[in-house]
């Protein structure tokens, strides 16, 4: 799969994607699913697993700032225990 998505054809990358986004509701194991899974927890959860279910870009700032939020309050809530 990996081969597929650093491949110089446009094509073949979205059929790889394409493939892999339909596996998703039935395994686990695919890079789709764990990353949707990875999402959970943030503010901008459902807008992020949209945008890869749709193919649509994840705008790094607002994902960076989400993550950076997440981590910190994790920190901190590890640190109350």
């Amino acid at each position: 799969m990996y081969s597929m998505l650093i491949n110089n054809s446009d094509t073949l990358r979205r059929i790889a994607v394409q493939a892999d986004l339909n596996l998703q509701p039935r395994s686990s194991a695919c890079w789709t699913a764990q990353l949707l899974s990875a999402f959970q927890g943030l503010r901008g959860c459902e807008l992020y697993v949209r945008a890869v279910q749709t193919g649509h870009a994840i705008t790094m700032q607002e994902f960076t700032a989400d993550f950076t939020a997440c981590v910190v309050l994790s920190f901190f809530f590890l640190l109350r225990i």
